[in-house]
């Protein structure tokens, strides 16, 4: 069972929601063909995700 850190909404400014540790402040840049169809960049501390629409949406971080 996973314990929920967050559950709210966020917007998704410019189309994408970022998830860092507070310590390192770097985001993965390193974008590639699958990493775009994906949706979905990870870095060793950190996850953008991309999203469909510049909006608000529903988040929930386990």
């Amino acid at each position: 069972m996973f314990q929920i850190l967050y559950q709210g909404n966020l917007f998704a400014d410019y189309f994408q929601i970022y998830l860092r540790d507070e310590a390192y402040p770097d985001l993965p840049d390193d974008y590639t063909e699958e990493s775009i169809a994906r949706h979905l960049m990870a870095g060793p501390h950190s996850v953008i995700v991309h999203t469909a629409r510049n909006m608000t949406v529903p988040i929930c971080v386990e």
